[in-house]
């Protein structure tokens, strides 16, 4: 197999995972109602929902500056918070 056919099968191999990961992450999601109806907010919607944490969201939660500065709780919803 010459280097540019692996390069080609890896790619098709690392998509196939991607999508994988994506179903797999859409079934693991849990819908939760927000304390306050959602007025705050413009679309008005009561509900989100939240995927669990990977390996990012925990090296935001270990990340001295990020944590230091007060960013690291935003960047954390931001990423879990999926609708």
């Amino acid at each position: 197999m010459e280097q540019n056919e692996g390069r080609v099968l890896a790619d098709v191999l690392a998509k196939q995972n991607e999508e994988s990961l994506k179903e797999f992450s859409n079934f693991m999601e849990e819908t939760v109602q927000l304390p306050s109806g959602g007025i705050a907010y413009k679309s008005g919607t009561s509900f989100v929902k939240v995927r669990p944490m990977r390996g990012l969201e925990e090296d935001i939660l270990t990340n001295q500056k990020l944590v230091r500065s007060g960013k690291a709780f935003d960047m954390l919803l931001s990423n879990c918070i999926t609708d």
